[in-house]
């Protein structure tokens, strides 16, 4: 668990339990069940966020949509898994969630948009009011204070999550629920075609993340002949390519994408970062010069990547720094959560270990 995940989850118990503890001692105190309350409602609030990224995943199922992974908290992962054809991943700090969904029909795409969209926020208020008539019909009173707390959590995950707003998650930047209720009447033809191009983009990574590397080609190759020259979806064939060790046709690809002058900054990133890549795994000299190049610019401008970080630690041990190489890899292999490319990425280390005659 990331040190910041082991702060917020390490004070959220202290609040709770203190508070607790004070209150069974005193109580009357006023303070101490402020306290307490405190700690529940943040506790509450974590479980709030599974029940709204549900409302999100029935709304876009109920509108033919596809879900591609739901996210809760930030942070590093600390468990994953697919359960309903979805990739669920709970992550070190539950502060938030995200859902990934997407519609490939351009009929009445705004709507669906907007009411899958809506079914996060419906949620809490359905909660919400199912919370009002419980309190009409309780007489208990700490029963009673729990209910309103379930209220107040509620209310404060509505208004949070209708607040109008650009978020950064992790380093991607999307819009809250309200920005997004607010803006899709209004989407223009362009907006919902890139929307529709990216839902070939996360069904295939499906596949692709399973390592079923032909049916992931396969959706990008349908998504190819709806967008034709997609630039999004043409860099993900040739990091199919790159997983089935065809270096040599992935860097051809990679070379063409890159002479495109209207990649965006993180597309173009990406793509030096795979060009370098193909280079090094080819091995030819004068293509390690230029892996040293790419690679060095990738890692400065997004040292937090980890895919990154390998293909850098790659490039300095084929040139021969071995110490250097070693370290980005091992942080790169530690940080991996498909266990597939974990094993890879180990087994890679273990060989480069043996041959230094430093075996682990």
């Amino acid at each position: 668990m990331t040190q910041q995940g082991e702060s917020y989850l390490t004070a959220c118990i202290i609040i709770l339990i203190g508070g607790l503890v004070w209150v069974m001692a005193s109580p009357q105190n006023e303070l101490a069940m402020l306290i307490f309350q405190s700690g529940l409602c943040v506790c509450l609030e974590n479980i709030l966020i599974p029940l709204h990224e549900l409302g999100h995943i029935f709304a876009s199922l109920m509108t033919k949509g596809k879900i591609f992974g739901v996210t809760i908290g930030i942070g590093r992962t600390l468990y994953s898994r697919d359960f309903w054809g979805i990739k669920w991943k709970f992550c070190a700090i539950p502060i938030c969630g995200f859902t990934i969904t997407g519609h490939k029909s351009k009929r009445f795409y705004r709507l669906r948009r907007f009411l899958t969209t809506l079914g996060g926020p419906l949620v809490n208020f359905l909660l919400i009011l199912v919370a009002i008539i419980l309190l009409f019909n309780i007489s208990s009173p700490r029963l009673l204070s729990v209910i309103k707390l379930f209220i107040a959590a509620n209310m404060l995950a509505l208004l949070f999550g209708l607040w109008p707003r650009k978020v950064n998650l992790a380093g991607i930047i999307t819009t809250s629920d309200g920005l997004t209720l607010l803006t899709v009447p209004f989407m223009s033809k362009s907006k919902i075609e890139q929307e529709i191009e990216s839902c070939y983009v996360w069904e295939g990574y499906g596949y692709f993340r399973k390592n079923l590397f032909e049916d992931a080609k396969r959706i990008y190759e349908t998504g190819l002949a709806v967008f034709g020259n997609s630039t999004a979806i043409q860099n993900e064939i040739g990091r199919v390519l790159l997983y089935q060790g065809k270096y040599i046709e992935a860097r051809n690809l990679f070379v063409e994408l890159q002479k495109n002058t209207n990649l965006s900054p993180s597309m173009n990133i990406d793509i030096l970062n795979s060009i370098a890549t193909a280079d090094v795994m080819i091995g030819e000299n004068e293509l390690l010069e230029e892996a040293d190049a790419f690679s060095k610019t990738v890692c400065e401008n997004m040292p937090w990547q980890m895919e990154f970080k390998w293909t850098r630690g790659l490039v300095l041990v084929k040139r021969g720094y071995i110490e250097q190489g070693l370290t980005l890899l091992k942080e790169a292999m530690d940080k991996m959560e498909n266990s597939f490319h974990k094993a890879v990425y180990a087994s890679y280390i273990s060989e480069v270990e043996n041959k230094k005659g430093n075996a682990v």
